[in-house]
Parts: C-alpha cells; structure tokens; sequence
C-alpha cells in the first residue's frame, strides 16, 4: 500500500507535540520489501510505538503532514528514488525539518553509505540485521524528539506570555508597562530622549453616540497611523484608555 492510500485511512491531529510519556510515538516505516517492513513494524509495535509502513514513498510530504510522525525508518532504495534523495525531501520540507530520519540499510553499511546518509540529512544509519541496535537507537531519537518538542512549546510559550505582557491586546501596540521599560532603558543608558503625550480629544463622545465597538475601532486606527508614522528607532504605544505616548530617541 502506498503513502498516498494511507493517509485517507489516518485521523486528523491537532498537534505534532505529544506530551512526554503520554502518547505512544508516531513512527512512519518506508520499506519496499515485505518481508523486511514486517521485521521494522513488528520491532516498533515491541517497543509499544504505532506505526504506518508502507511500500513507497508516494505523497511522503501529504503523509508527514497528516500523521505527523515522530521519526521516519526509511530503507536505502525505494522504487523510483534512494533513501538519500528522500532524506533530502524532507530535510527541505516545513513539515519534515524537525523530524528525526533513520536509513535502515538489509546489511551492515559502509562507511561511504553511513557518510553519504549522513550528509544528506539521515539523522542515523542502522542495519536490520542488528534488531537491538535498531531498537535502542529509535528510543534514543524518540527520546531526543520529545525533549526537542517540549522546549519548543515552551519557548512558544514564553513568546506569548512575554507578548502579554507588554502588548496593547486591542490596538496591538506596545502597553503602558513596556513604555514604562523603554524610558527606564533610556534614563539607565543616560541616553538624551522626549515624550509626546497625546490623547483623542472627545472620545468619550465617540462611545456614547456610536458605541464602544466603534471607539475600539477608532483606537486601532490611531495606533495603527502612529506605528506606521513614526521613525526608526522612536518607540509607541498605548498608555491607557484613549492616551498614547510617543518616545521620541
């Protein structure tokens, strides 16, 4: 079965990052050989991870996309293509960069083939004829996978709070408390600066006659006028309510 008739059979899924311990792994077996991708799906079903084999590398960045795989064990020659020139597909693709790729060779390899995998962007090389190298060299990138995804939703994670923190959410310029920190960096660097304080006159008016949806407008598009009109290096934002600041630097 190919990559292309499996992936009509795989569920949508919400996120690529399993928590730790939580989920079984994600592996995605490309094998042409029957025999040989039965040994691959039986040694990943003994270490308890699911796995998609298939014949070919049909649709591979679909697929990647769609099951969302944790590693990817890819056999040296595939119909139509190497296990090379697919290590480099995917290493080029958005949804496969960070997926760890191991090329799975019948017999022990050379170290011409090792280099040559290596350096086309396999993450490792490993023979079949070895099971239990096999199987602990694909725990160890799982492993490493994981940590990987767990740092990078955490960083995620401190991006937004730190956007929070010193974002406007309306007008999506800079908030009182990061205008606050950017006068305290200037007066720390005893750098010369000014401040403009403006505010829209009567726009309390606004919110009376036509209401606070069309004064949140209002506020966006001042914030926006100003973002766009000051220079490089002044620095804008939203003070409160309908007053902003300008520092000029």
């Amino acid at each position: 079965m190919s990559l292309i008739d499996m992936r009509q059979q795989v569920p949508a899924r919400i996120s690529s990052t399993p928590p730790v311990d939580k989920e079984p792994a994600r592996v995605l077996i490309i094998e042409p050989d029957p025999i040989r991708r039965e040994d691959l799906a039986r040694l990943t079903a003994l270490e308890g991870h699911q796995c998609m084999p298939s014949s070919s590398a049909d649709g591979l960045t679909l697929v990647i996309g769609d099951y969302e795989p944790d590693l990817v064990l890819l056999a040296l020659e595939v119909p139509g293509s190497s296990g090379f020139e697919i290590c480099g597909e995917i290493r080029t693709s958005d949804c496969g960069r960070h997926i760890p790729v191991m090329l799975v060779t019948p017999q022990l390899a050379d170290e011409q083939t090792i280099t040559r995998a290596l350096r086309a962007g396999a993450d490792d090389c490993v023979c079949l004829e070895r099971p239990l190298e096999l199987q602990a060299r694909t725990s160890v990138h799982l492993r490493n996978k994981r940590y990987r995804d767990v740092l990078r939703r955490v960083r995620s994670e401190r991006d937004n709070l730190l956007v929070t923190a010193t974002v406007d959410p309306l007008t999506g310029v800079p908030n009182r408390r990061a205008l606050e920190d950017a006068v305290n960096r200037q007066v720390s660097s005893r750098q010369r600066f000014g401040i403009l304080f403006l505010d829209i006159d009567h726009f309390k008016k606004v919110n009376d006659k036509f209401g606070h949806d069309v004064g949140d407008q209002v506020l966006k598009t001042v914030a926006d006028y100003m973002r766009r009109s000051t220079r490089v290096g002044d620095f804008c934002g939203r003070y409160g309510g309908e007053e902003f600041v300008i520092l000029i630097a």
